[in-house]
């Protein structure tokens, strides 16, 4: 659904992952000045803030002055990083194209698909208009003010640029509004820091468990890997349906992180890595590290940093390891019984 808006601004919400207004200058006075994009492709640049989260880019909306109907059906508005250089560099998304009349000053939508555009922290970044044809064109200010409610440290740049490298700049900024979500910080949470196992020990002192979670949608799905153990010393498992042993946690993208019900991924679902001590041929104690590698297709979460888990385990040495120590049998049990294992 698309939104027509005359002059009007949006209301700003408070707190991560809420819609909020995050830079603006539409409220800004434009009298009659205007910047065609009939002829030459345009750009305005916006620098993010600076929440360690980033953002996500929900919407931008533009002030646009007249519009021929062939100008409108080539109308195609673009997000870009800055390259090295400060010039836009390959498009991020392309938003929506709202209806657009004829004439005048309007306030138009242009909106995201999908769950948005991901931004980072202290970037820059380029709304980008094509050359439309004649008709055509968007307000400017010549001053450097902006509008009040937006998110802390973002800024718009006081000129656009234009021109087929994009090597000419023009005073004044073009009246924008970017629209979107403070994101919340990534984080993975893993219950523990470190444990000790026993060789040959009793069950909880054999294997141990501990948890790993996403503190947020990750906005693609997210591939936990462990790694670092001593295949000769331990087992890790991360998966106790599957036969063998899994080193790999999965978390989706969606909704509550539930798991359950429609569009809900299980981000938030803590998912259970089991890590038992084996019977080795030494009499040699061990400690290592587990290490957390996150790969995902985009977002946050890709190669964040994950805590590891220090192990150490306990050799039972060389000799005879008897699973009991003292067994009581009833009057009416029939058995009972105990192993013995060579170490």
């Amino acid at each position: 659904m698309f939104t027509l808006l005359l002059l009007a601004g949006l209301s700003s919400g408070a707190g991560a992952q809420t819609e909020q207004v995050l830079i603006g200058n539409i409220d800004q006075s434009a009298g009659a000045a205007w910047t065609s994009i009939s002829n030459e492709q345009r750009a305005q640049a916006f620098t993010t803030g600076g929440d360690a989260g980033g953002y996500t880019l929900t919407s931008v909306e533009v002030a646009y002055w007249a519009a021929s109907s062939a100008a409108r059906s080539r109308l195609s508005v673009t997000i870009r990083r800055a390259n090295n250089s400060g010039a836009p560099d390959a498009s991020l998304g392309t938003l929506s194209t709202p209806a657009i009349p004829n004439g005048g000053r309007h306030v138009l939508e242009h909106e995201a698909t999908g769950s948005g555009i991901q931004l980072a922290a202290n970037t820059t970044y380029f709304v980008v208009w094509p050359a439309v044809g004649n008709g055509m064109g968007v307000t400017r200010v010549t001053s450097a003010a902006e509008d009040a409610g937006g998110a802390d440290g973002w800024s718009i740049a006081d000129e656009s640029r234009f021109g087929n490298s994009w090597s000419n700049w023009a005073g004044g900024s073009l009246q924008i509004r970017i629209n979107g979500k403070v994101n919340a910080t990534s984080g993975v949470t893993v219950s523990e820091t470190s444990f000790a196992l026993t060789e040959l020990g009793a069950s909880n002192d054999a294997e141990k468990t501990y948890t790993v979670v996403l503190d947020t949608d990750p906005t693609a799905d997210v591939t936990v890997t462990v790694a670092g153990a001593d295949a000769t010393a331990v087992d890790v498992d991360t998966d106790a349906g599957t036969s063998g042993n899994q080193n790999t946690l999965t978390f989706t993208t969606g909704g509550d992180g539930s798991g359950s019900g429609v569009g809900n991924g299980n981000w938030a679902v803590a998912q259970t890595v089991t890590v038992r001590a084996l019977n080795d041929a030494d009499a040699v104690n061990e400690s290592f590290n587990l290490t957390h590698t996150a790969t995902a297709a985009s977002g946050p979460y890709d190669g964040i940093s994950i805590n590891s888990v220090a192990v150490t385990t306990t050799d039972a040495g060389h000799g005879v390891a008897v699973s009991e120590a003292r067994l009581s049998i009833g009057e009416n049990d029939a058995t009972a019984t105990y192993m013995v294992v060579l170490k």
